[in-house]
This record gives structure tokens, C-alpha cells and sequence, in this order.
């Protein structure tokens, strides 16, 4: 089982560094880094347990971009039954798992 938990860092980072300013990434690419996970997880063997990305309101790092490129990269996860199992950090303990 491979744990996919990728975005946070992603979406922080523009706020942490000045001259990152222009570096944000998108919903689609964020998407894309987590589908290569699972897909290359797939082909060695391995199930994939995808983690929407966890809130970062009240960090430095929040901003009200980063906050809707995360809503959408989540929401987009939750409503995908590819995945072998989606664990939903907005609400603690809860886990969604679909048929292989």
C-alpha cells in the first residue's frame, strides 16, 4: 500500500518565499502528480490510499488562492472511484473505499 498525500507543500510554498510570488500550481497539475503516484504504484504491485490535501487556514502559508486550488484538487478526489481508497484529511477518520 502506498500512501499518497502530495499538495501541501505545493500550495505553501508561493508564501514562503517572496520571489516564488509567481509560482503557483494548478488543480490539473496537482491531479496529474497524484495520478502518476497511483499509476506507477499500480504497475509495481501496489495499492494506492490517496489523502485530499489537510487545511491551511491559519498558516502563513494560506491564501485565498491556494485555499481554492486545494477545495477543487479535494473535491475532484473525493468524487473519484479509481482510486483504491481516498482518506478525507478536511474530516478526520473518514474513509471512503471502492472496489478494485
Amino acid at each position: 500500500m502506498v500512501v499518497v498525500l502530495i499538495g501541501v507543500n505545493d500550495l505553501a510554498h508561493p508564501a514562503s518565499l517572496p520571489e516564488a510570488a509567481d509560482e503557483v500550481v494548478t488543480a490539473d497539475e496537482l491531479l496529474a502528480a497524484i495520478g502518476a503516484f497511483v499509476r506507477f504504484s499500480r504497475r509495481h504491485g501496489a495499492r494506492s490510499l490517496v489523502c485530499t490535501i489537510p487545511p491551511l487556514s491559519g498558516s502563513d502559508a494560506w491564501t485565498v488562492r491556494a485555499e481554492a486550488v486545494r477545495q477543487e484538487v479535494n473535491a475532484r478526489l473525493k468524487a473519484e472511484t479509481s482510486f483504491d481508497a481516498v482518506v478525507d484529511l478536511d474530516q478526520p477518520l473518514t474513509v471512503e473505499t471502492f472496489a478494485a
